[in-house]
């Protein structure tokens, strides 16, 4: 998708027109905008800021003109170049045009406001944690080619939210940045520098469908993918080592494939617990441990293709709790049958091998021969 950049940049989807801000101030030298501020009527809800002003005399509009909707700082230089912690919060401001030079948009600094897009400035570094929390009428969010963080809950429950572009340079996504969004895919393939996605990232997403993650390797918090109930596709996993705990838990639509995910090792406590769409499962020769209740109530689930396993991965309590391992055929390769027969949990398996599945099922349906000679009855 063409991103077109603007030195002014949108953070709303409404653009007022050329003259349509209900109030013009000019920042000289030797003022401030407190003082500015002082014969401002305090209903103005359209202001537009010409000059240098100290980032944190923001906060001042919180106190000075409660019913701002719209304001314009295009034309404004912050010093430093960054919108304060929670300088909007709460607000009706639904139309910000920010300075062509931002850096940094600090904590809770636009939450639970009217905002509806963030089209980010070429120079933002930082968005700050809870920076958009609760912004209810957020739709869209791209990020700059210079964002290399997205703190902590910077766009939780922001419920309308249903597209995100991250660029390149994006290195740290923080913990539950994007819980409880409305969207449908997140596409991570971009972002190139990407090194941690936080716990519970995209978490509790009802409408999320796809992920796609970058093509290297990446750190995944607990959680990231969990509760969501929509979810269908994450790929690519083949350079992931661990399922972290909670990984795609009660992901009921996913139906997860293991069988190319040749760097994996761990799946953690309650990773895929609760995904109930899988039938079958190929666990790849790297595992090594299955943590507690790592794939709780996989109801539907009817076969582990074990074959490709040398040995045995260690298991934590529970493993398989809710289900009926009995009923579920486990299949490991020769030389390990008695191995997996010996061994804790996995014992609980009908456990075939591939040279004897089926054997044991020849000829149970078959009718008995009889025979009958000199009044004596043989049966075979």
């Amino acid at each position: 998708m063409q991103i077109t950049r603007r030195l002014a940049t949108l953070l709303s989807v409404a653009i007022p027109a050329l003259g349509a801000y209900g109030l013009d101030i000019t920042i000289t030298d030797g003022s401030t905008l407190s003082a500015a501020l002082e014969d401002v009527d305090p209903s103005t809800t359209q202001l537009s800021v010409t000059g240098t002003l100290q980032a944190e005399e923001l906060n001042a509009l919180r106190d000075r003109l409660p019913a701002l909707s719209s304001l314009d700082l295009s034309r404004a230089t912050l010093q430093p170049s960054v919108i304060p912690a929670y300088a909007f919060a709460a607000t009706p401001l639904a139309d910000f045009i920010a300075p062509a030079s931002l850096t940094c948009i600090g904590e809770a600094a636009f939450a639970a406001t009217p905002l509806t897009r963030l089209e980010a400035p070429a120079t933002l570094t930082e968005i700050g944690r809870y920076a958009f929390a609760h912004c209810h009428s957020l739709t869209t969010v791209t990020t700059a080619m210079a964002t290399t963080t997205i703190g902590d809950h910077a766009f939780a429950d922001c419920t309308a939210l249903t597209e995100v572009i991250l660029d390149r340079q994006l290195q740290h996504i923080g913990d539950d940045a994007f819980h409880g969004t409305a969207l449908e895919c997140v596409d991570l393939s971009r972002c190139d520098a990407l090194t941690t996605i936080g716990a519970r990232a995209f978490s509790g997403s009802d409408k999320l469908t796809t992920v796609i993650l970058p093509g290297h390797t990446v750190a995944l918090g607990d959680g990231i993918l969990s509760f969501c109930p929509a979810l269908t596709d994450i790929s690519p996993l083949d350079h992931t080592s661990s399922l972290p705990a909670l990984f795609a838990a009660d992901d009921a639509m996913l139906d997860l494939d293991m069988a190319g995910m040749d760097s994996l090792t761990d799946i953690g406590s309650h990773a895929l617990s609760g995904m109930t769409m899988p039938t079958t499962l190929t666990l790849p020769a790297s595992l090594t441990r299955l943590g507690t209740h790592a794939m709780e109530a996989m109801t539907s689930l009817t076969a582990i293709d074990a074959t490709a396993l040398t040995s045995i991965p260690d298991v934590d309590t529970d493993v398989w709790y809710g289900l009926d391992c009995g009923s579920i055929t486990l299949t490991v390769a020769d030389d390990m049958a008695d191995s997996f027969r010996s061994a804790p949990q996995w014992c609980d398996f009908k456990i075939t091998t591939p040279s004897t599945s089926g054997i044991d099922d020849i000829g149970a349906d078959t009718p008995s021969l009889v025979i009958t000679i000199s009044g004596t009855t043989l049966t075979a």
